[in-house]
């Protein structure tokens, strides 16, 4: 299920900005200025069809914005994000699909989602991938999105069998303080102890206002809190 193609980006760019762009609304206008592999998107999609399942964000691909190095603005390009290859994918006119290879930079917009690719800290161990900003300021919250390839199985006592499939697993949360790399946080110990070092009451204040530390405005608030 590898795929093939990739968007080769000589140049890096920041955090998703549109100001100071120029707009294009076409990948096949940047042939001249990248090197890239391409392939027909039916070919690629028929290797997934065969799994049950969707690897992707959404199946279908929505129109996005990217920005490249703040000069350059891909406007109303159809993006798609490959969760379990974490990979940011565009569509041109000509029904081709680009992969952005994980070396790149990347800020996208996709829906209400806004992705960048960043090297980022696992219990230590550095790694690198999409990763989705929920909050931005001085204190940063972002969102890894997990699948799984789960290979067939036969039946087994009383359980039934199961095809090959892909399985979503529960999202990952990382914070990130400053120009530091986002962290990933385990449990909500780890999160109250990261945000007390730029709000020192912020878990007081949490209780005052029955604020849980788990996604949803519970978490999203906090950190908004603490970059007030």
């Amino acid at each position: 299920m590898r795929l093939n193609l990739y968007l080769l980006f000589f140049y890096s760019f920041g955090q998703l900005g549109f100001s100071q762009a120029y707009q294009i609304n076409d990948l096949t206008s940047l042939y001249d200025q990248f090197m890239f592999e391409k392939t027909n998107m039916n070919d690629i999609d028929s290797r997934y069809m065969q799994i049950e399942g969707t690897p992707y964000l959404y199946d279908e691909f929505i129109k996005g914005e990217v920005i490249l190095n703040d000069t350059v603005q891909l406007k109303d390009i159809p993006l798609r994000y490959d969760i379990y290859r974490d990979r940011i994918q565009f569509i041109s006119k000509k029904n081709l699909i680009l992969e952005v290879n994980p070396s790149t930079v990347l800020s996208a917009k996709i829906d209400e989602h806004k992705f960048i690719i960043s090297n980022y800290l696992d219990d230590s161990e550095e790694k690198r991938g999409v990763l989705e900003l929920l909050v931005d300021g001085k204190v940063r919250l972002y969102r890894k999105y997990q699948v799984a390839f789960m290979k067939a199985t036969k039946v087994i006592g009383y359980k039934d069998p199961a095809p090959d499939r892909f399985e979503r697993k529960d999202d990952i949360f990382l914070i990130a303080i400053g120009p530091g790399y986002p962290e990933v946080i385990i449990g909500k110990k780890e999160f109250f102890e990261k945000l007390k070092t730029i709000k020192p009451d912020i878990e007081q204040y949490a209780k005052r206002h029955k604020l849980k530390a788990r996604y949803g405005k519970g978490m999203v608030k906090l950190v908004e809190v603490c970059n007030e």
